[in-house]
């Protein structure tokens, strides 16, 4: 399987991202996907549903948005920045504070623990040129394009992509529902797993 983005070549792009899906299913042999997509990968989902709309049969967009904000390319630079100069462990404070809200971090620390060793453990190289990518990133002036039955997720105290992105997301994809998951931060889909699994579930049943 070769991908079209040579791996950690920057800058980076969410239209390569998109590519890298696409190459992926054709390599396996499916030609008709549901697609679900947390946070980033909720961008590259948006993505592929923009350029390859034959290959999805419906949306899932959880705790994402189609544009980061007029601060965006600042505030994504400096968290490269921050992981080259001082490694990634120093973002793990700031991550987890995000990710998970005070509740689930006493009720599941095993769960916060492996999720911020795995972020530990990233290549600061591929870190920091998807930062400036996710920077660059505004797909909202295709969404009104996405055809297909879209549901948007979110964890009600996200402040990665707080409740207004999602709502802008929503009126944007025609038909799109909008569920908000009760407490939840970012990572909404593992803090609330089976209340995230059922809203994808009820979008399943719209096909």
């Amino acid at each position: 399987l070769e991908f079209r983005r040579v791996l950690f070549r920057s800058p980076y792009s969410i239209e390569q991202f998109g590519h890298d899906v696409e190459d992926l299913l054709n390599h396996v042999g499916w030609t008709s996907v549901h697609v679900a997509g947390a946070s980033m990968g909720g961008c590259v989902a948006q993505q592929l549903a923009i350029t390859h709309p034959e290959l999805v049969r419906s949306l899932g967009l959880l705790d994402t948005t189609a544009w980061f904000g007029a601060g965006a390319p600042e505030a994504w630079e400096g968290r490269a920045k921050q992981a080259e100069e001082n490694g990634m462990a120093s973002l793990l404070d700031f991550q987890r504070a995000r990710w998970f809200s005070d509740e689930y971090q006493k009720q599941e620390p095993a769960v916060v623990a492996r999720t911020l060793d795995a972020l530990a453990k990233a290549s600061v190289a591929g870190f920091a040129a998807t930062c400036r990518m996710l920077g660059t990133v505004d797909l909202r002036p295709r969404l009104a394009e996405l055809k297909v039955p879209t549901a948007v997720i979110v964890g009600e105290q996200d402040l990665a992509t707080p409740l207004d992105m999602s709502r802008d997301l929503q009126a944007r994809i025609a038909g799109a529902t909008l569920e908000i998951i009760p407490r939840a931060k970012h990572l909404s889909f593992i803090e609330c797993a089976p209340e995230a699994a059922n809203a994808l579930g009820r979008l399943l049943a719209r096909r």
